[in-house]
């Protein structure tokens, strides 16, 4: 018979019923074992994996630590993923499986909806952001984004080992690999479409950047020459005729008019305004 042992941590310490009653119909609560704190005779079994392979659950953001054993399963890891194992083994207790590569079929399978589910999430955000990026910043929507494809990245690429390493140590569905295949490759192009949304993001910065230092380029090229016609009646030379006219001052301030009038009319046919 198949038992599946569960071990939900809990601020460092585990949670453990009073009684030892099932988690799951096929499950306990026991105890976090250690090399100095063996599993009771009956619960200890080999490692045929040979290691732990740890799956990170991003919408929580805890690890799942699985050992396959010949006739065990052990998992532990944050109380958060509870739910998770509990859920998946309630499925394969209604599916009435009794192998453990069906069972690991099933937790593949599981956590492989769960990583289309986030990634869709996220294709979601990114068309969000796409549709608004010409009309608003959104640097802080696309890093959020990438931050969140690492995160199901590493669940991804070790959910990929899982798959592998189980398909060697037993004869589990070979579309089972197949399907998180499918998964890295489509949250590898989601990642390519980030990259060609952030470029995009930053040529439209690029372009506004231009835009604003073009418009105080324009300003600085009118106020130039007025500011060389001020400076230099503000000489005051004593010998300036035009300074005794009376006259001067008006004609001064058309021919600056005029000066910058004719700058503007020019930028605007340039179409630098």
């Amino acid at each position: 018979m198949l038992t599946i042992i569960c071990l939900i941590k809990e601020n460092d310490k585990l949670d453990v019923s009073s009684d030892y009653t099932h988690c799951l119909s096929k499950g306990l609560w026991i105890h976090v074992f250690t090399a100095e704190r063996k599993l009771p005779e009956k619960l200890r079994c080999e490692n045929i994996l040979g290691r732990t392979l740890n799956i990170l659950l991003p919408a929580v953001e805890r690890s799942l630590h699985i050992i396959l054993c010949r006739d065990k399963i052990l998992t532990w890891g944050a109380k958060e993923v509870a739910s998770f194992v509990k859920r998946t083994m309630e499925s394969c207790i209604k599916a009435q499986y009794t192998s453990i590569s069906n069972i690991i079929e099933a937790v593949i399978y599981s956590i492989t909806d769960q990583l289309y589910e986030s990634l869709g999430k996220l294709e979601s955000k990114l068309d969000t952001i796409e549709e608004t990026l010409s009309k608003s910043r959104e640097v802080a929507g696309i890093m959020n984004i990438f931050k969140e494809l690492r995160k199901i990245r590493r669940s991804a690429i070790a959910l990929r080992t899982l798959a592998n390493k189980a398909r060697i140590v037993m004869d589990i569905n070979g579309t089972v690999v197949s399907e998180v295949s499918m998964l890295i490759e489509h949250l590898e192009s989601l990642y390519e479409r980030l990259m060609m949304v952030s470029q995009f993001n930053y040529i439209i910065l690029t372009d506004r950047t231009n835009s604003i230092v073009q418009k105080l380029t324009v300003i600085s090229s009118i106020f130039l020459p007025l500011t060389l016609i001020a400076s230099i009646y503000g000489m005051n030379f004593k010998y300036m005729p035009e300074l005794n006219h009376p006259l001067a001052y008006p004609t001064v301030l058309i021919g600056m008019a005029l000066i910058a009038i004719i700058q503007l009319i020019y930028f605007r046919k340039k179409g630098w305004i």
